[in-house]
């Protein structure tokens, strides 16, 4: 009987600890309940064509002007802005913010390079974005402004990062970004200056739990700007929690500043980089298999069946289909 409970133990432990397709070493702690998050591989796209998702092959991918074909209905390329909440209508482009009245998760669909099962990755919260910058352990050491053979962006650092041999990291404080309230700015406009690697360089990187977000720009009905001539490229990156009722919170960034707890306009397409929750015990979405359960692959994917619903390996509640 011992041998049974240390086995089912052990294969607890190792579901607790397994990855999805997709995702990234690194672990990053959210809250004060230390809940942590793996970010997925690149930046979500979307095929209007075939109604499929994918995650970019790597983080340095960003479409660009390849969005303004979002008002073609037949186009068979991807997309990666979409306006806010847009989870299941991706490829809706209206002007007016009211046609965006709430949000719904890209992470509820089933991402073909992602596990390619609903409901296995999210968007963060405002809340989560800012204690990644601000409240959790070392937060000014763990990001900086920098660019990848030229391609520009901002860097996070996963909780418990060592630098690579050889390799140099300076954090956004190091170089002058200065605390306010809720963001970080300074005058310099050097910031992607500071780090700077080749695609070698960022590999050991990236292995070692780095997250790249390209400054991916944005996108304003069928009209795509990346590049201001004052504040260089730009990063927009939306978080699930609505503001009022026409604005949405996003993780904002350009060559002078860095806020995590920006507000924009709904109707603005914006890059996604969606997370999953490492923790099957924690979360609002997560449950603890303290009973008997069932588990099978399905989809190439590990699913555990309990009490009549099924989850999969991060304990999260997978959608019927």
């Amino acid at each position: 009987m011992r041998k049974i409970f240390l086995f089912i133990t052990a294969m607890l432990y190792c579901v607790s600890t397994w990855a999805t397709e997709g995702a990234l070493p690194g672990r990053f702690t959210i809250n004060a309940r230390g809940e942590q998050i793996v970010f997925s591989q690149g930046n979500l796209q979307y095929n209007a064509s075939t109604q499929a998702w994918r995650f970019a092959d790597n983080q340095l991918t960003a479409l660009g002007v390849a969005n303004a074909n979002i008002t073609e209905a037949s186009y068979t390329g991807w997309l990666d802005l979409f306006g806010w909440g847009t989870g299941t209508n991706p490829t809706h482009y209206s002007t007016d913010w009211q046609d965006y009245p709430k949000f719904s998760e890209w992470g509820e669909n089933a991402i073909s390079n992602g596990g390619n099962i609903s409901s296995q990755w999210r968007t963060l919260t405002n809340k989560e974005w800012e204690y990644l910058f601000f409240k959790r352990a070392n937060a000014t050491s763990l990001f900086g402004l920098g660019q990848v053979d030229g391609i520009k962006g901002l860097i996070l650092l996963p909780d418990n990062w060592t630098n690579p041999e050889g390799i140099s990291f300076y954090t956004g404080i190091s170089k002058g970004l200065v605390a306010k309230t809720d963001y970080y700015a300074n005058t310099d406009g050097k910031n992607y200056k500071y780090n700077e690697y080749t695609s070698a360089q960022w590999t050991q990187m990236e292995n070692a739990g780095a997250i790249f977000l390209p400054a991916a720009g944005y996108r304003w009905d069928n009209e795509v700007y990346m590049e201001d001539s004052d504040l260089d490229y730009m990063g927009y990156y939306w978080s699930s929690t609505p503001y009022d009722n026409w604005e949405g919170y996003e993780l904002y960034f350009d060559a002078y500043e860095l806020s995590p707890q920006n507000k924009n306009s709904r109707i603005y397409g914006q890059a996604v980089r969606l997370v999953q929750n490492t923790n099957l015990s924690t979360g609002d979405n997560i449950v603890s298999f303290q009973t008997s359960f069932r588990k099978f692959i399905k989809d190439g994917q590990l699913c555990i069946e309990r009490a009549g619903s099924t989850y999969n390996a991060q304990g999260v509640k997978l959608l019927s289909r």
